[in-house]
Parts: structure tokens; C-alpha cells; sequence
């Protein structure tokens, strides 16, 4: 019984938290907001996976949007050519995207430092022009219309809501995957080739073993949030799933909320999606204008907040609990 206890005093702010998201959907009433948490789940959840490449095995990727691309383009294919249910499409894109992570690792994985972010970004360029040209299997630039058929078995539902519910409990899914790889051996191996990667060698670490295995698991969240966005959206076209735009948000969300930390991802996402729709809305009449100002607020952020919002965000609490501490007791 003061096991069960103790337990429970220990948990009850994780219980709380999880009530909170499971009733969170039943709140959002505006179609606008529901959107945007989903963006920003849906982000928050693929910057999980880059920073697992980026945060703690410390390669910088600039291509992960071809991860994406192809979790998209494989769900989509199979659901709206053969009929295959986008649940069955997803395990298939993650194998297909962690296929691809296997064949590109060894290549790219050789070099170090910017080449290595340059060799990703034009791995994304080629996975864009091959979408384009294969036309008779990707519909090239047109795109490919995904037919709105709601259902579960499609996973396609008439509100935004239900779409957070899955992404919500698809981001805690997510977490904790990456807290147990973190916390165990391969977390270890992959800090250490972050660290120094000759030393690991040194310590007879077979760091191209294991920057594979760490990209390869990062492509799978990608491929996953490819399925999501193409049966949200219900359009996908080689344009917006191979876009550069793609990788530099998820190093943007991960960098910004603290690369190498279990919630930095999550906290960049909801930080960077509303600021990016809010000014997009403001500045609409001025086409890219919008552009400017969240440049300029990046830089500030990243000026004034090197660590990111999770160290700044542990900086505040512990000054307030410093000053609570110090306030002299009533007597």
C-alpha cells in the first residue's frame, strides 16, 4: 500500500498532464486553432525524430523532408490506386523510409559537418525531381487528389479535433520511444558520437553502425508524419513534400525549443506554428512580407536564447523557486 502510495504521489502530475490532452480536442471549439495544434503536433512529433539524428547524434540533416515524402507518397499510393487502408500505408511508408536511411546512410554518413548537411539537402533535391518526372506513378507535378471517404479505416475524419487526438497520443507515443532509446545503450553510443566521434571510435564504438541506426530510426517518425499530413491535407504533391521548407521547419521547431533535450521538439513546434500563422494573417495583403518579420524574430529568439526555450524555460523556474525559497517565513 505506501508503494501504490508513493507511486501515485510520484505520477500524479503525469496523470493530470495526460487527462489534460485527452480532453484538450473537446476544447478547441475554432476550426483555426484545431489547425494549427495539429501543424504543431504534427511538427512537434517529426522534430522528435530529427533531433534524435540532429540533437543527440549531433549530424546536422538538411533532407529529412525526403523521409516524409516518402511515407506520403507510399500511403497515398496504395490507398488511392489498390485500396490499401493508410494504417497498413504508414508501416509500409516507415519501412520504405527506413530502406531508403539504410541504402543513403553509409554514403552520406561518411562525411562530416556542413558536407554532411549539403549531401542530405541534395539527396531532397533528387527525390523532388525523380516525383516530377515519374509521372506515371507519382502524377508529377499535379499532384495526386486523395478522395475525402471519413472512416477510421481511412483515416480521414469531417473534424480537425479527431485528427489532434491521434496526433496527440501519437506525440506521447513518440516521447517516450525516444526517452527509452536516450536512456538506454544505443542513447549512450549516440551522445558519444555527438561528443567526439574518434574518441568513440577509440572506445571501439562502430559509429557508422550507429549513426545508421540513429537515422534510420529518425526517417521512420518522418514517414509516419508523411501519412498524416496527406490523409489531413488530402493532396500531396512532390513540390510540398520534397520542399526544403520541410527540413528547415524541423530544424527550426528542434533548435529553437532545445536540440538534445526529450521536450525541446515540442515546445518549438507550439511556439513557431502560431507565430508563423499569425503573421502570415497580419501581413496577407503583402504577400511574403511575413517572411521578414519571422526572420527576424528567429534570429532575436536564437540571439537571446542560445539554449533554446526548454533551458530558458528551466533558467525561470529556477529563479522562482530560488526567490521562493529566499522569502522570509511569516512568523
Amino acid at each position: 500500500m505506501h508503494g501504490f502510495s508513493g507511486w501515485l504521489g510520484r505520477s500524479w502530475k503525469k496523470l493530470a498532464f495526460f487527462v489534460f490532452l485527452a480532453i484538450l480536442p473537446l476544447l478547441v471549439r475554432s476550426p483555426v486553432l484545431a489547425h494549427m495544434l495539429v501543424i504543431s503536433c504534427l511538427f512537434g512529433f517529426m522534430g522528435m525524430g530529427w533531433n534524435l539524428i540532429a540533437g543527440y547524434t549531433g549530424l546536422f540533416s538538411l533532407g529529412h523532408c525526403v523521409f516524409f515524402g516518402v511515407g506520403a507518397y507510399t500511403s497515398t499510393i496504395l490507398y488511392t490506386q489498390f485500396g490499401l487502408s493508410p494504417w497498413i500505408g504508414m508501416l509500409l511508408g516507415a519501412c520504405m523510409a527506413g530502406l531508403v536511411a539504410l541504402i543513403l546512410g553509409p554514403v552520406c554518413l561518411r562525411l562530416k559537418g556542413p558536407f554532411f548537411a549539403l549531401a542530405t539537402a541534395a539527396v531532397a533535391q533528387v527525390f523532388q525531381i525523380f516525383a516530377i518526372y515519374f509521372k506515371e506513378v507519382t502524377a508529377g507535378s499535379n499532384g495526386i487528389m486523395i478522395p475525402f471517404r471519413p472512416g477510421l479505416w481511412n483515416l480521414i475524419f469531417r473534424e480537425k479535433y479527431t485528427y489532434l487526438w491521434f496526433l496527440i497520443g501519437l506525440s506521447v507515443v513518440g516521447y517516450y520511444v525516444i526517452k527509452h532509446l536516450i536512456k538506454g545503450r544505443l542513447g549512450y553510443y549516440f551522445i558519444a558520437i555527438r561528443e567526439d566521434e574518434e574518441a568513440a571510435k577509440m572506445l571501439g564504438i562502430n559509429t557508422m553502425r550507429y549513426k545508421t541506426i540513429s537515422l534510420t530510426i529518425s526517417s521512420i517518425f518522418g514517414a509516419i508524419g508523411g501519412t498524416f499530413y496527406a490523409q489531413y491535407i488530402l493532396y500531396i504533391s512532390p513540390q510540398d513534400l520534397f520542399s526544403f521548407d520541410i527540413s528547415i521547419q524541423l530544424a527550426f521547431v528542434t533548435m529553437l525549443g532545445g536540440a538534445g533535450t526529450l521536450i525541446g521538439p515540442i515546445l518549438g513546434s507550439f511556439f513557431i506554428t502560431p507565430l508563423s500563422e499569425f503573421l502570415r494573417a497580419t501581413f496577407a495583403k503583402y504577400q511574403s512580407l511575413y517572411l521578414f518579420f519571422y526572420g527576424i524574430i528567429m534570429i532575436l529568439v536564437v540571439i537571446l536564447m542560445p539554449g533554446g526555450l526548454h533551458s530558458w524555460f528551466k533558467m525561470v523556474a529556477s529563479r522562482i523557486k530560488t526567490k521562493l525559497r529566499q522569502r522570509p517565513s511569516r512568523t
